[in-house]
Formats: structure tokens, C-alpha cells, sequence
């Protein structure tokens, strides 16, 4: 849609918004699924939708290349291709809406990918405080699915990872770091925490919000602080950047580590190991340490992007 042009729904509340962006999640997200579906029966001779037993057959390559091609699909009909309908539909200028239009100043680009490196160790020291939460005696059951739920993506995960070769390290890439960066921020940052401020009326509780929704949806139960507190970063370096690239690079930074340093520690190049910094007692000062600069890092961003507001106005 053109600058200038009304938007069909540009009258609805914040309320109206989310459903109708709900409705347009089940129906992209069914569409690309049954698409990536398809083109995998096409391509590697494997239909997950028809014979749900290969999920099973991780061992598979021809499994696993179906599974990444669905996954990728989904991505884009669940992360990407809904936003940009709602926006569509609801704004007159759709990108600038999303955040997509601004570019923020190369000190907050920089501060921002030190901040998610600085980060790890913090990030691994919430995993082991998340990992001793336990839900209530009548619950478990409920604790007994979750912990089945993380079991099952974990091995899914693992088997994602294990890369042979440079085009294998591209795929993963793509499908892990560039897609979700792009497609978790459109969605979350990009409209449902603007949706939740405009409602609540109030910045921080709309980033609260967008950001346990964010966690939740990975469905990664043992993993839901960590995620959650970095869906919280990613929305303060929105509202003080001013652009969405911020933490889109943040979120490509952060899942695409992870990739890059699988396939590093495969080929036994990785000095130190990512997962244990920071989960260790003796690693302690070292997260206090990165926890302080991390503070350091996000005041300057604050405060340029003060600047900066001061001198458009």
C-alpha cells in the first residue's frame, strides 16, 4: 500500500488487531505448511504430513532436508508473510509501521552485537536458574509434558545441527539465524508489541507482554526465562533505536552464534565451550562482569536515541 492510501482496517482497536492477526497466522501458517510439505515429497521423496513415522528417522538426509525445507516455510507463513499482511491492511505506510524504514546511527548496531555476545554468560546462568524452577505437586503431570515437549526439540535441534559440510553451516543459517531473525521480530517487535502498548497505554508493559508471548511460542519450556529476557532486550533496543534492524541483527547475532559455534566445536575449532560460560560458580565474576558492561552498553544506546529524538523534534 502506497503512502497515502487508507487502509481497510485502519479503524479496528488493538483488541480487533490481534485476532484478525491470529486468523491470518492459522491461515498463512496452514498454507505454507502444506506447501513446504509438498515441495519436500517432491523433492526428497519424504511427505511428513502423510507418514507423521519419519519424524522418527532423524538419521535420515533425506528426512532432515525434508524437515528444514518444511521448517523454513513455516517461518515464513507464520513469522513473516502475517505482519506484513496486517500491516497492510491496517496502516498507510505498512514498513514504517513495522520499524522497517528508519535506520539507526552504526554506534547502536555495534553496542547491540557487543551486548549479545556480552550476553552468553548471563543467558547460560538463567538457563541453570530455569532449569531448578519446578511447577507445583498438582501440576505434574503437566511438568512430565513439558519436559517430554524439551526432549523432543531437543533432539530435533540436535539433529538440525550436525553440519558436514559449508552448505550444510549456510542452510542452518538460513533456516535458524536469518529467517527467524527477520520473520520473530516482524511479528513480535514489529506489531504485536506495538499492538500491546497501544492497548495497555503504557511501553513497558506492551514489551512485557510481547515478550512472554515470544518465549511461550517456542514451546521450549526449560529454556522460557532466558528466552523471554532476551525478547525483553530486544523490545527496549526497538523503542530506544528506533528501527526494528536493531534487534533483527541482535536476533540473527544470537541464533546464528549458536550455529556457527556448533559447527566450529564439530571440527573441534572452539577454544572455550559456549554452553557452560557463565553456568559454572567459577564463572561468576565473569557474568557480573559482562552483566555491567551490558548496562554500560544499553545506557549509551538510550541515551543517543535521546539525542536523536531531541534533534528531530
Amino acid at each position: 500500500m502506497m503512502e497515502g492510501q487508507d487502509p481497510k482496517f485502519a479503524y479496528l482497536t488493538p483488541r480487533a488487531k490481534l485476532v484478525l492477526l491470529g486468523a491470518i497466522i492459522l491461515v498463512s501458517s496452514g498454507f505454507f505448511v502444506i506447501l513446504g510439505s509438498v515441495l519436500g515429497s517432491w523433492i526428497y521423496d519424504v511427505n511428513i504430513m502423510e507418514d507423521p513415522n519419519a519424524l522418527n528417522d532423524l538419521d535420515n538426509s533425506s528426512t532432515l532436508s525434508a524437515l528444514k525445507l518444511m521448517q523454513i516455510f513455516q517461518h515464513v507463513g507464520m513469522f513473516i508473510v502475517p505482519p506484513l499482511v496486517l500491516a497492510y491492511l491496517v496502516s498507510q505506510n505498512p514498513l514504517k509501521s513495522l520499524g522497517l524504514v528508519k535506520t539507526a546511527n552504526i554506534q547502536a548496531y555495534i553496542y547491540s552485537g557487543l551486548i549479545i555476545f556480552l550476553a552468553l554468560p548471563l543467558i547460560n546462568w538463567m538457563v541453570v536458574i530455569n532449569g531448578h524452577l519446578a511447577l507445583p505437586e498438582f501440576m505434574s503431570s503437566i511438568e512430565i509434558w513439558m519436559k517430554e515437549t524439551e526432549e523432543t526439540a531437543k533432539r530435533f535441534t540436535e539433529s538440525f545441527l550436525i553440519m558436514s559440510t559449508t552448505q550444510d553451516l549456510a542452510v542452518n543459517l538460513l533456516m535458524v539465524a536469518i529467517i527467524p531473525a527477520i520473520g520473530e521480530e516482524l511479528l513480535f517487535r514489529g506489531l504485536i508489541q506495538r499492538l500491546f502498548i497501544n492497548w495497555t497505554r503504557s511501553v513497558h508493559w506492551g514489551i512485557l507482554i510481547a515478550s512472554i508471548l515470544f518465549s511461550a511460542l517456542h514451546m521450549q519450556f526449560f529454556g522460557f526465562l532466558p528466552r523471554m529476557m532476551l525478547g525483553i532486550l530486544f523490545g527496549y533496543l526497538f523503542l530506544w533505536s528506533g528501527t526494528l534492524w536493531v534487534p533483527i541483527l541482535c536476533h540473527f547475532i544470537n541464533n546464528g552464534s549458536a550455529v556457527v559455534f556448533a559447527y566450529l566445536e564439530q571440527r573441534d575449532l572452539m577454544w572455550f565451550n559456549a554452553e557452560n560460560l557463565g553456568a559454572e560458580n567459577q564463572d561468576t565474576m565473569i557474568t557480573i562482569a559482562c552483566t555491567i558492561a551490558i548496562s554500560g552498553l544499553l545506557y549509551l544506546i538510550y541515551k543517543k536515541g535521546k539525542e536523536l529524538q531531541t534533534i528531530q523534534v
